[in-house]
């Protein structure tokens, strides 16, 4: 059961530094565009005094503007970024949660099966309530930049919050309960 628990631990941790550098790239890219956008407006007044040097340019950024425009309700990068600024910290809450019962069914050793049971069937359900409540539908495509520092990420917690000889006891424990 102790391996369940860590499991959902790993896979909550990880979903929350997933979703961290996510919003981070949603941002930039939502920063972008608005740039581009306000950019391309203000070209206007640039547009009268450079005609004769560049005619081609200006309709380009023009068109591509009109389509930005038209489209940008399609473009879900300030949705994202906005569901996943009130989500992240409930995650971390629930991940605080969890690292209090994890604590104390590493360091008691005695916690039933059943109440470990119950304590992951009870995250799981706030974890898919947590992701239901903010995402709302949103899509958030795979991308495989954010699950590799998420992957990083992760190790450099399992380090951190456990120094070289837990890790060994952890290890140890959790291939014994395994077998």
């Amino acid at each position: 059961m102790r391996e369940k628990y860590w499991s959902l631990y790993a896979t909550v941790k990880h979903s929350e530094r997933y979703f961290f550098y996510y919003r981070e790239r949603a941002h930039r890219w939502d920063r972008r565009i608005k740039v581009f956008l306000c950019v391309a407006s203000l070209s206007s007044v640039a547009n009268l005094a450079l005609w004769g040097h560049i005619p081609l340019f200006w309709p380009i950024i023009s068109a591509v503007a009109q389509i930005l425009s038209a489209v940008a309700y399609l473009i879900p990068y300030s949705d994202q970024v906005s569901a996943l600024n009130n989500l992240l910290p409930e995650l971390d809450m629930l991940i605080h949660q969890i690292d209090y019962y994890w604590d104390r069914i590493n360091i008691l050793e005695d916690v039933p099966d059943k109440e470990i049971n119950s304590l992951v069937l009870d995250f799981n359900v706030e974890f898919a309530k947590l992701e239901s409540r903010y995402t709302k539908g949103i899509p958030f495509p795979p991308i495989k930049r954010c699950s590799k520092k998420a992957d990083v990420d992760l190790q450099n917690f399992y380090k951190n919050r456990f120094p070289r000889p837990q890790q060994d006891c952890l290890e140890e424990e959790l291939s014994r309960v395994s077998r």
